[in-house]
């Protein structure tokens, strides 16, 4: 599972990368997305077109008091999670369930489609991505976690 996320998540994580700039990172995804079959790429567009439907189903289906904690500036993480979890409908609870197993279905779909050569690059990459961590300080460290933070938060402005 690990390895399909990498495979579709490559450039992110590259972009994460204090090492990588500009059109390094762009580059990775685009590496990554020329190793694929045409029949894992549809894959990919498909998948990526039912997970934004079903978070516009999702989001209809939010309460103004789940949109205002979804909105707290004050609440981070996992303090938003639980005080979200705590409102959900078991409609909603459902929706979300539903939402993971198309995920983990996906997942495993990507993962039957892998050829050899395409598992051996993405073992390679985890482990480049791995050292790269690991021979970061703490403080270069601490701006790629905050990097990530700001394109999580970026991201949900959509």
């Amino acid at each position: 599972m690990v390895v399909i996320a990498l495979f579709i998540s490559a450039g992110s994580s590259f972009a994460q990368d204090p090492s990588t700039t500009g059109a390094g990172a762009a580059g990775v995804k685009e590496r990554a997305r020329k190793n694929m079959t045409e029949e894992q790429k549809e894959l990919i567009k498909k998948a990526q077109e039912e997970r934004k439907a079903a978070r516009e189903a999702f989001k209809a289906t939010l309460t103004e008091e789940q949109k205002a904690i979804l909105a707290d500036e004050n609440l981070k993480g996992e303090a938003k999670r639980d005080a979200l979890k705590a409102l959900l409908s078991d409609a909603q609870k459902a929706m979300l369930e539903s939402n993971q197993a198309a995920k983990n279905a996906f997942r495993e779909s990507m993962k039957g489609s892998l050829t050899q050569k395409q598992k051996m690059k993405m073992r390679e990459f985890q482990e480049k991505r791995k050292e790269r961590w690991e021979n970061l300080n703490d403080e270069q460290k601490a701006k790629v976690k905050e990097a990530m933070q700001k394109r999580k938060q970026k991201g949900k402005g959509n």
